[in-house]
């Protein structure tokens, strides 16, 4: 394949049907390769265009609306991003409402986090480019070492974004120090940890969150919702969004 080039499989389906029972089956395939370039769109269909004209309006309405300023490109990157800990305290902060009282930490994961916030303005669609998927807020509790297994399953991954919580690691994905609320793990206690449904089901490779208890699905709070809310926050105080670097997660060999 040309450099630049996609190709789609065109193909002709051939289907007999028997007389009795009317049913296919299928006699004959054939397929040949269609080149995806920009000779396509030198003659659009004019019906798919009306169609897509149709609603590009409504959308580019709805997504339009400023929610609030950000002073600085706000992005992802492990293992400790400005993007990662706005995400992270914004789940963190809604859960404390929802619990009814401060979680110990949250999580969330990096792969979640599909764009970034540039500097200026935050439009509706710039939260539906970050946060594309219909996530929702989830509370359980962990015991701590449960809360040890996590860690070294985010350690594994590099970095995840994390709030009230702090680790060090190794470049190789290693555990070497984790604290919640800044205090060593105690493997004894018992933490409240907010994350999202995705990862409560254990995906992501955070596997141990699927044995966590008293878990509290929470599926009125779209994550979209909770960082619309999270960005109203700071505009309604006059502030521009922000995050900062604080060493929640430090690589260290």
């Amino acid at each position: 394949m040309e450099k630049g080039k996609f190709l789609l499989a065109a193909g002709a389906l051939v289907m007999l049907f028997t007389s009795c029972l009317h049913k296919a089956e299928i006699v004959e395939i054939t397929v040949r390769p269609m080149p995806v370039t920009a000779s396509l769109d030198a003659e659009p269909n004019s019906k798919a265009a009306a169609i897509v004209d149709e609603y590009r309006q409504k959308v580019t309405e709805k997504q339009a609306p400023v929610l609030g300023t950000c002073e600085e490109l706000m992005e992802a990157k492990r293992p400790e991003s400005l993007l990662f800990n706005f995400a992270a305290d914004a789940i963190r902060w809604k859960a404390d409402m929802l619990n009814g009282k401060p979680v110990d930490f949250a999580v969330t994961n990096s792969g979640g986090l599909r764009n970034v916030f540039n500097k200026g303005n935050i439009t509706v669609g710039d939260v539906y480019n970050i946060f594309p998927f219909d996530n929702y807020l989830f509370l359980m509790t962990l015991t701590g070492e449960q809360c040890i297994t996590l860690f070294e399953e985010l350690a594994a991954a590099g970095g995840h974004p994390i709030s009230g919580a702090n680790m060090v690691i190794t470049s190789d994905g290693k555990l070497v120090e984790a604290k919640i609320g800044g205090k060593p793990v105690d493997k004894g206690a018992s933490y409240r940890v907010a994350t999202i449904d995705y990862l409560a089901e254990g995906n992501d490779g955070m596997s141990v969150l699927s044995k966590g208890t008293e878990r509290v699905p929470c599926e009125e709070m779209i994550l979209r919702q909770v960082v619309t809310d999270y960005i109203k926050k700071f505009t309604d105080a006059g502030m521009p969004v922000s995050a900062a670097i604080e060493g929640r997660t430090i690589i260290k060999d």
